[in-house]
C-alpha cells in the first residue's frame, strides 16, 4: 500500500483543520463590532463654524481639513474676506466655494450676498435670491434660511419660508434634515446677542420644524444648536430644555457658543438613523459631543419609544453612608412580604425625595462605576472610587415630562447595573433587582450578578408616579460584597404614547 493511500484519511482531516483554522483567524468576531461602535463610515459629514471665527482661521481650517466635504458658516461674518478677493483688492484668498456654504445673516445685504456667494443656488424660493437655498450631501438634506426676512415679515411673511421647508423636507425622503438660520427665529433685533425667540413667528417656526421632522436647527449668529429632546441619546455637558414661550417645547438646546470661548467646529455626521455632533477645537481636539437617534423623527407615527432620560446622561452621585439621610416610610413591612398600601411622602432631606438638595454631590456621565473586568471597565465614562464605609452608591437626575402622564401607554426602564439596584421616581420605589425585598440601607448587600447591560423593566404600572413638568429619578446600586471590585450603573427611561 502506498504512503498516500495509507495516510489518505489523515491528510484529508489535516486539510480540513487548516481550512477551518484559517477561516477563524480571518474572521472578526461580533465582540469587536460591539466594542468599536464608531467603525461604520458616516453616510454624510459637515462642519459648522462657531460664530465669530476669524476669517483667516476659517480659510486655514478648510485648507487643513481636506477630508471634510462641506463647511457651513455665517455669510455675513465672513463677507469681508470674500469681498476682498471678489473685488480683486489684492486682499485675502477666496474661501473654497465648492466646500463652503454661507448662512445669510447680519453684516451683509442680500445684494452683497448674491455677489459674494454666486456659486450658491439662486431662486429656489422665488423672490429670495440666494439667501434661501438647499444642498444635499450624502444622505442628508441641508436647508438654509433667511432669518432677517423670517423675523421681519411677521407670521404671514415667515409662512413662505416655512412652507418651502415643508416641501423640501418631504422631497428629501427619510434621510436626516438639518436647518441653518442666521438668527434666532422670532427674536426681536435678531443680532448675535439675541435670546430665544417668542411670539407668532417663533411658534409657527417650531411647529413647521416638527411637521418637517427636522433633526437639528443651527442658529449661526448665536452658536446654538436645537435638537428634538426625544432623539437625544448622549447629552453634551451643557444642555437645557428650550423655552416653551416660543413654541419650542419638545426641543433641547446646546449653547456651544457660550460653552466654548475659543473658535470651534460643530462636526455633524450620520450613520443610518444615528447622528453625532462633535465640538472640535483648532487643534482637532474633541471638546464635547451630542449623540442623537433620529428614529423618532423618521417614524413618528409608529408609536415607538421616546426618551425621558438618555443613556450616558449626566448624573449627580454620592457614596452611600450614614451621613446621607434615608427614612423608613410609615407602614413599610421591613421584611418586604407585604406591600405598602398607601402613598407616602418622604421628607425633603431624604436623598430619594424630589425636593432633596443634591447640589453638593459630584457630577458624572454614565456609565459610572468601577470594574476589574476589562470589557466593563472600557464602558465606563465616569470612574468612581470604592467606598470603605458602604457597598453602595447613590445617583440622582431630574427630567422633564412634556406630555400629560395619563395619556402615556408604557413606561420602560433600561438599566445597566452590578450587582443590585433599587430605583425611585419622585420618592416612590418603582423597581428593584438582585437585592432582597423590604428594608435596605447603606450597609445592605446585593445578590451576586455578572453585570446586567441595559436590562429592560416595564414600569407602566408606575405611570401615576410621573407629573407633568420636572421629575426626579433616584437609584441606589449595591455591591454583593463589601470588598467587591465591581459596581456599574447607567440607565435610560422611555415611554410609548
Amino acid at each position: 500500500m502506498s504512503h498516500l493511500k495509507k495516510f489518505k484519511l489523515l491528510y484529508i482531516v489535516t486539510a480540513w483543520v487548516l481550512l477551518l483554522g484559517g477561516s477563524v483567524l480571518l474572521t472578526h468576531f461580533p465582540y469587536e463590532g460591539m466594542l468599536q461602535a464608531d467603525l461604520a463610515p458616516p453616510s454624510f459629514q459637515a462642519a459648522s463654524f462657531s460664530a465669530g471665527t476669524p476669517d483667516d482661521e476659517v480659510r486655514e481650517w478648510i485648507e487643513d481639513r481636506p477630508d471634510m466635504p462641506l463647511f457651513v458658516g455665517d455669510g455675513g461674518a465672513y463677507a469681508g474676506a470674500a469681498a476682498s478677493a471678489s473685488m480683486s483688492t489684492g486682499g485675502k484668498a477666496p474661501l473654497p466655494s465648492h466646500r463652503y456654504m454661507p448662512v445669510f445673516g447680519d453684516g451683509v445685504t442680500a445684494e452683497q450676498f448674491e455677489r459674494l456667494y454666486s456659486y450658491v443656488p439662486a431662486e429656489e424660493l422665488p423672490g429670495y435670491g440666494r439667501t434661501v437655498y438647499s444642498s444635499t450631501i450624502g444622505s442628508a438634506r441641508l436647508l438654509f434660511l433667511n432669518g432677517q426676512r423670517l423675523n421681519g415679515g411677521g407670521a404671514a411673511g415667515a409662512r413662505e419660508q416655512l412652507d418651502w421647508v415643508l416641501r423640501e423636507a418631504a422631497a428629501g425622503g427619510r434621510g436626516p434634515k438639518l436647518v441653518w438660520i442666521g438668527e434666532e427665529p422670532g427674536a426681536a433685533g435678531g443680532g448675535a446677542g439675541s435670546g430665544p425667540g417668542s411670539g407668532a413667528v417663533a411658534v409657527d417656526f417650531w411647529k413647521a420644524m416638527e411637521q418637517a421632522k427636522i433633526n437639528a436647527v443651527f442658529v449661526a449668529a448665536q452658536g446654538r444648536l436645537y435638537v428634538p429632546t426625544d432623539t437625544v441619546v448622549t447629552e453634551p455637558s451643557v444642555m437645557s430644555r428650550a423655552t416653551t414661550s416660543g413654541g419650542a417645547a419638545g426641543w433641547s438646546v446646546w449653547e456651544a457658543g457660550r460653552q466654548f470661548a475659543e473658535p470651534h467646529l460643530l462636526i455633524v455626521s450620520g450613520v443610518a438613523s444615528k447622528l453625532k455632533v462633535v465640538a472640535e477645537n483648532r487643534g482637532g481636539e474633541a471638546l464635547d459631543q451630542l449623540v442623537l437617534d433620529a428614529t423618532n423623527r423618521l417614524y413618528a407615527d409608529a408609536g415607538q419609544e421616546r426618551t425621558l432620560v438618555a443613556v450616558q446622561s449626566l448624573w449627580r452621585y454620592h457614596a452611600a453612608g450614614a451621613d446621607v439621610k434615608a427614612v423608613i416610610p410609615e407602614g413599610m413591612d421591613l421584611t418586604g412580604e407585604q406591600p405598602i398600601e398607601k402613598r407616602f411622602q418622604l421628607p425633603d432631606d431624604d436623598w430619594r425625595s424630589a425636593k432633596f438638595n443634591d447640589s453638593g454631590w459630584d457630577i458624572g456621565r454614565g456609565p459610572l462605576g468601577y470594574s476589574w473586568v476589562p470589557v466593563h471597565e472600557r464602558m465606563l465614562r465616569t470612574k468612581l472610587t470604592p467606598s470603605a464605609k458602604s457597598p453602595a452608591h447613590y445617583f440622582r437626575k431630574t427630567f422633564t415630562v412634556d406630555e400629560d402622564p395619563s395619556t402615556l401607554k408604557e413606561l420602560l426602564l433600561h438599566i445597566t447595573y452590578e450587582d443590585g439596584y433599587v430605583a425611585y421616581i419622585n420618592g416612590t420605589e418603582v423597581a428593584r433587582d438582585s437585592i432582597k425585598g423590604g428594608l435596605i440601607d447603606y450597609r445592605s448587600l446585593a445578590y451576586a450578578s455578572e453585570g446586567n447591560i441595559y436590562a429592560t423593566f416595564n414600569l407602566t404600572g408606575h405611570l401615576d408616579k410621573l407629573v407633568r413638568g420636572t421629575n426626579t429619578i433616584a437609584v441606589e446600586v449595591h455591591r454583593s460584597h463589601p470588598k467587591a471590585h465591581n459596581l456599574m450603573f447607567d440607565l435610560s427611561l422611555t415611554y410609548v404614547k
